[in-house]
């Protein structure tokens, strides 16, 4: 447990401490985060870095969540489809970037809907939560009208993991995407998401 004035990170089954050698290994978002919180309260700050590169906010939803919306039933169908299921297994065996990956093909990100929430968010929720920091969004802009239906996703998110934790106000803070400078489809979804 994290003693007062200090921040540790949860990294698998162990806490770590953030300390200078220990950084380069952290998120910096997070541990900027836990640094200033640590410093304002005096007290103990534990931070849970669950992070997953070029996935979607689907794969991040418990489903019961997702079939609250129509992009979320959408995003289950196909995660039911033996074709993607397959895709899916083989690209969890090969990393390479999410532009090559076989989920691709059907505008996915590295994982399947629900798949993220139930390896790595439910085993937290036992842990008490004082709030959530959001920083993802890139893999929900495959054109303006996936970048629109994000924010549908979001809130839905956002209502389960505070349901999940029992906890209806449970401070969500959005880190917002870079400014990015692509081409203009894919610049237009950004801005909208971003929005």
């Amino acid at each position: 447990e994290p003693k007062g004035g200090e921040a540790r990170f949860l990294c698998g089954n162990a806490w770590r401490p953030a300390t200078r050698s220990s950084a380069e290994a952290l998120s910096a978002v997070a541990l900027s985060f836990a640094a200033v919180r640590a410093r304002l309260t005096g007290g103990p700050v534990g931070v849970a870095v669950v992070a997953r590169g070029g996935t979607r906010i689907e794969a991040w939803m418990p489903r019961e969540a997702l079939q609250t919306c129509e992009p979320g039933r959408h995003a289950l169908a196909l995660a039911q489809d033996p074709e993607v299921r397959a895709a899916a297994a083989y690209d969890r065996e090969r990393f390479r970037p999410w532009q090559e990956t076989r989920l691709s093909k059907w505008g996915l990100g590295r994982a399947l809907a629900g798949e993220l929430y139930g390896s790595l968010l439910a085993p937290l929720a036992g842990l008490p939560l004082t709030g959530v920091l959001w920083y993802q969004g890139e893999s929900n802009t495959n054109g303006s009208e996936d970048a629109r239906q994000y924010e549908i996703l979001l809130l839905a998110f956002i209502r389960a993991i505070r349901d999940a934790w029992a906890e209806p106000q449970l401070p969500f803070l959005l880190v917002g995407l870079p400014r990015y400078e692509p081409d203009e489809p894919t610049r237009l979804a950004w801005d909208l998401l971003r929005a």
